[in-house]
């Protein structure tokens, strides 16, 4: 987990660097929207009140991102969010509180109806353009940037265990951080990004590394 302070001098030593480029640049809005992947994940909690020291096995994530930004030459800052969307493969660890602490291993999971699981991350970003690697109209820009913000993640499964059919769900919300290393290909106005982002949430213990391509328009 990062530690607050730390991330709140990162974001006040940005600001003051944003507060010089905005002096000495014009701003532009851009948006930015996309497609992301995040690696599996694996959640400790419940598997109904009955069951404790569960873990939820929730597989690879896919979804999309959206972000909203100004542009300040050498500095940006936006608005962004993602939403993921993937499915609980199995439920491992229970034991059952009613059978004196019955161990039953490793539950496999049935799809029940609507989404198996949901995370979606909203965070305020700075970013730094490191330098542009100019031909013509075209650009090539490598990138770093930080960001803070709120996570929400919902997910439910059911499975035999002990002979019934358990059905739950857990919902939660918690901070979110994140760290983004990634590079803009641009033709004028529009731009082509990839990049790797880590998230790390107070949402089910959630350290997410995610990879996204995305559409640049810039105004």
């Amino acid at each position: 987990m990062i530690q607050p302070k730390f991330l709140v001098a990162a974001l006040a030593f940005v600001g003051l660097l944003t507060t010089s480029g905005i002096a000495k640049a014009e701003a532009n809005l851009y948006v930015e929207f996309g497609a992301t992947w995040a690696d599996g994940e694996n959640v400790a909690a419940e598997f109904t009140t009955e069951n404790e020291g569960a873990v939820w096995d929730i597989s690879d994530l896919e979804g999309g991102k959206l972000e909203i930004g100004v542009d300040f030459g050498v500095f940006r800052a936006g608005v962004k969010g993602r939403i993921f969307d993937g499915e609980v493969d199995a439920i491992s660890g229970v034991t059952d509180v009613n059978s004196g602490g019955n161990n039953f291993g490793t539950i496999e999971t049935t799809d029940p109806e609507g989404p198996n699981a949901l995370l979606g991350v909203a965070t305020i970003n700075a970013y730094w353009d490191i330098t542009d690697f100019e031909a013509g109209v075209t650009s090539f820009t490598p990138f770093v940037g930080i960001g803070i913000g709120r996570a929400f993640g919902f997910m439910q499964a059911q499975g035999e265990l002990g002979g019934v059919r358990r059905v739950d769900h857990r919902n939660d919300e918690g901070q979110a951080i994140t760290g983004t290393v990634g590079a803009l290909f641009s033709v004028g106005p529009i731009g082509l990004t990839a990049d790797y982002e880590y998230i790390d949430t107070n949402v089910g213990g959630i350290n997410a590394h995610t990879y996204s391509a995305g559409l640049r328009l810039a105004f």
